[in-house]
């Protein structure tokens, strides 16, 4: 039994860094120049009737602004509603359903049996993973000029959604996944 702790030990470690987190990326233009941004506004929907909107969840889309815009203030970028913003902010958020490999189970088994003949007894070591469908929610953020309309940075993070989560539970999945992925905007940006 001893010989095998250092299996099972194994086995266990592999299953708990098997466990979800946020995942996020980023895209910008090497040239842009980040330096001079210090206003932003959010972007308008370009006149888009309600009804001609994709269906959202205002209570994601309020939490997800009121996440996007702490952030950016700790940053020491300014909410301006006024005059001509140094870039304009939006995000897509989306959760998709994704049929896949779990993950990856390790399998450790240790038997014995008597029948009328002897006795018998064997271990076996079994990998593998089975399919099954979850959800993840998928938020992209973008940064564009106001005048010309580029896009200047997209940042994307992923996170496994756990389907029953409470109120605060989402709440503090959102404001961590806006964390992560803005955790490289500007480009080069170390807090101080």
């Amino acid at each position: 039994m001893f010989k095998l702790l250092p299996v099972i030990l194994l086995a266990c470690i592999t299953g708990v860094s098997g466990c979800s987190t946020v995942r996020v990326s980023q895209n910008y233009g090497p040239e842009n120049d980040f330096s001079h941004l210090k206003t932003y506004q959010w972007q308008p929907k370009n006149g888009q009737k309600e009804e001609e909107l994709p269906e959202k969840d205002q209570l994601i889309e309020d939490q997800v602004r009121e996440a996007v815009e702490s952030n950016l203030d700790s940053k020491g970028f300014r909410k301006d509603n006024g005059s001509e913003p140094d870039f304009l902010i939006d995000f897509q958020y989306q959760v998709l359903r994704i049929l896949g490999p779990g993950d990856p189970g390790t399998e450790v088994e240790i038997g014995s049996d008597e029948w009328a003949h002897g006795v018998f007894s064997g271990t076996g070591i079994g990998q593998g993973s089975d399919m099954y469908p979850w959800e993840e929610e998928v938020l992209d953020i973008y940064v564009t000029d106001p005048k010309s309309g580029y896009v200047l940075w997209r940042g994307k993070g992923t996170l496994r959604v756990a389907v029953y989560w409470k109120p605060e539970t989402k709440i503090q999945k959102i404001d961590e996944l806006v964390e992560k992925i803005l955790a490289e905007f500007p480009p080069g940006y170390s807090p101080s």
